[in-house]
């Protein structure tokens, strides 16, 4: 038959072909004289036949090759112009710039990165990037590091790096406009040779204090010699500035920062306050009490400083203070004697939702103190961090009654006596949904979590958490697991978290998977498994030379 003027040629196929070799085929076997001239009689025909083939295939092949080519070219030119008419070519600016902003990360400020937005948008190409470059609010979120000197000091190599930022950080900052800034800012603690040569942490400093008219959002984590050019700012200076974090690095020799005339924490729009440091009175900052919507103050008193610590009464003080406070975190240093007289009045604190407290000292009398001191009907979430000593009892400072809007409870076992614990799970309100805790390793802590402690926890209870858990076997947990799921209306749990610090003893996925199926989400982790590797042959050679199993 024929096609596109072609005949189809006549075919040798192999399999209809026989030969008088056919069973030596495939063998060892080695032909005599005569024989060989008989298999070269044989091939003649179809060694021919096998060249003819290959040339056919070669001019078929060019065929086929010059209809791809012009395939190809058709498409080209097909996708060259359905380009032309692209949904996102025509998309609106404004659409695409508020795309651009979804790209954004929204839990942190933007680094300086070309593996992420918005520099890795304008990279895409030149239309996304001369649209990117004119979105200032792309640009008014940025995290900058301070490069850290080599051990031989300012190398020419560390000076051109820390030049090569600094343009960086102020080009970016530039084509942000009139935006309000996010900027979060970590020095690196390093000494430098050469005294005429400002440190370059104070270079970058000075340059973010030049935008600060338009500061927002702001973040530090510095040495106190490193926050002077911002200690010069005035509340006109930062008109607004809503969030202030300073995280402070240690220093060998401090410069001193008057925290109670520093101008940043009188910033008239600041509602949200973050402090680390243990060099000031609390009460006596500049703060504009009655705004703020959440304050963390971390001080650790270690007797170096006359500066007196925070205690509860200096927290009661505050809370009163702050009617519009959301969220509070207080480092808590007290004296218990100090607590033995009862609360003159109870303070009335309607919208405080986040309580966390960091005890140096008796815990329960702190706790019990404050909460015999407070009304809080909308707190939902408490923490709780600290040491008590063991020869605390809860008789001693019997623990108050949580307020019935309670959903979290976060605390470390080390915080209370250990036959206690069941009495503090017993006197959490029914509403309680999450409970996570923090146990220790045994030879760290005193004290144990028993698990039937746990069967104290209040019945409503949807979410359980223990990290670092060591006090009870897995055998004990799944005793807890089936008294708990077997309770009819208490069974309300949805979630169990444990994270042991020890390796593990007997596996309960198995007796757990009918909870498991009714919606329970159950999540067991266990340290890696430290190989024994005392014995190997390997020792002593390069590590990448070693079997995966030695």
């Amino acid at each position: 038959m024929t096609r596109r003027g072609l005949v189809a040629p006549q075919t040798l196929c192999p399999t209809t072909m026989s030969s008088p070799f056919a069973a030596k085929l495939g063998t060892n076997y080695c032909p005599r004289d005569a024989e060989v001239t008989e298999i070269k009689a044989l091939l003649v025909e179809p060694t021919f036949r096998w060249k003819s083939l290959n040339n056919e295939i070669a001019d078929m092949q060019r065929i086929i090759d010059k209809l791809a080519e012009e395939r190809d070219a058709l498409g080209a030119y097909i996708e060259a112009h359905k380009a032309l008419i692209s949904p996102l070519r025509r998309m609106p600016l404004d659409i695409i710039q508020e795309i651009f902003s979804a790209c954004i990360p929204t839990h942190r400020n933007c680094v300086m990165s070309s593996k992420e937005p918005p520099v890795l948008l304008g990279r895409i190409c030149s239309a996304w990037r001369t649209i990117s470059l004119s979105t200032p609010h792309l640009w008014s979120k940025l995290h900058i590091i301070e490069p850290t000197a080599a051990r031989d000091g300012m190398t020419s190599a560390f000076q051109e790096k820390v030049s090569q930022r600094l343009e960086t950080m102020k080009a970016w900052l530039g084509r942000s406009g009139q935006c309000a800034l996010s900027i979060s800012f970590q020095c690196a603690l390093q000494s430098h040779s050469a005294d005429n040569i400002p440190p370059p942490e104070n270079i970058f400093m000075q340059a973010i204090v030049s935008f600060a008219s338009r500061w927002e959002d702001i973040e530090f984590t510095v040495s106190p010699s490193v926050l002077a050019p911002a200690s010069q700012l005035t509340e006109a200076d930062i008109p607004k500035l809503k969030s202030l974090r300073i995280y402070h690095m240690y220093e060998r020799t401090p410069r001193a920062i008057q925290w109670e005339s520093l101008g940043l924490l009188g910033a008239s729009a600041l509602s949200h306050v973050a402090i680390t440091t243990n060099r000031f009175n609390v009460l006596a900052l500049p703060l504009h009490w009655i705004q703020l919507r959440s304050i963390s103050i971390s001080e650790t008193w270690n007797g170096e400083t006359s500066v007196p610590p925070t205690t509860s009464e200096t927290v009661l003080q505050l809370l009163s203070q702050c009617p519009e406070l959301r969220s509070c975190r207080f480092w808590i240093q007290d004296d218990p004697e100090n607590h033995s007289r009862a609360p003159i009045h109870v303070i009335e604190h309607p919208l405080l939702e986040t309580f966390e407290i960091e005890c140096g000292g008796d815990v329960p009398s702190v706790i019990h103190h404050l909460f015999s001191s407070l009304s809080l009907p909308g707190l939902r979430h408490l923490k709780i961090r600290g040491y008590c000593d063991s020869g605390t009892t809860l008789s001693q400072s019997p623990f108050p009654i949580f307020p019935a809007t309670l959903d979290t409870f976060d605390i470390n076992i080390e915080a209370f006596p250990r036959p206690s614990l069941g009495e503090v799970f017993r006197g959490l309100p029914d509403t309680l949904r999450t409970v996570r805790i923090q146990d220790l390793p045994p030879h760290h802590s005193p004290v144990d979590l028993r698990a039937d402690t746990l069967t104290f926890l209040p019945p409503g209870l949807q979410e359980l958490e223990i990290r670092v858990c060591s006090s009870f076997s897995d055998e004990q947990l799944l005793r807890f697991m089936q008294s708990r799921m077997t309770g009819g209306a208490s069974r309300t749990l949805r979630r169990l978290h444990v994270a042991f610090s020890r390796q593990i003893e007997y596996d309960i996925l198995p007796e757990l998977r009918q909870f498991m199926e009714e919606g329970v989400r159950v999540e067991l982790t266990y340290p890696p498994h430290q190989k024994m590797t005392n014995f190997s042959p390997w020792i002593g050679l390069d590590m990448d030379d070693r079997p995966e199993d030695s």
